[in-house]
Parts: C-alpha cells; structure tokens; sequence
C-alpha cells in the first residue's frame, strides 16, 4: 500500500506545485515525517530532490 501511495506522489510531485506537506496527507499519508522517511525508502531519494530531480 505504502509503495502506492509514493507512486501517486510521484506523479503530483512532477505534474504539480502543490506543496510537499499537501501531497503528503493527498496521498494518505498522516504524517510528513514518516512520509519522508518512507519515500526515501522505497525512491532512494527524499521528495523534494525526487521533484528537483524530475523537473529538470
């Protein structure tokens, strides 16, 4: 489940502007901390270099 939802913050990560903390709860997540810790996990990178990395 939790691969599933990086997935879906994936996509507003490089489709959108909406702030990381929004994508978070959007995404189903209730908490920025473990959400971080989780997409680094499963991405190997934290969100904001995922987004940083992808809109390039």
């Amino acid at each position: 489940m939790n691969e599933y939802r990086v997935d879906c913050s994936c996509m507003m990560l490089r489709e959108t502007n909406i702030p990381i903390s929004d994508i978070c709860f959007a995404a189903g997540f209730n908490d920025v901390p473990h959400f971080n810790r989780t997409f680094k996990k499963i991405k190997g990178q934290s969100p904001n270099n995922y987004r940083n990395n992808s809109c390039k």
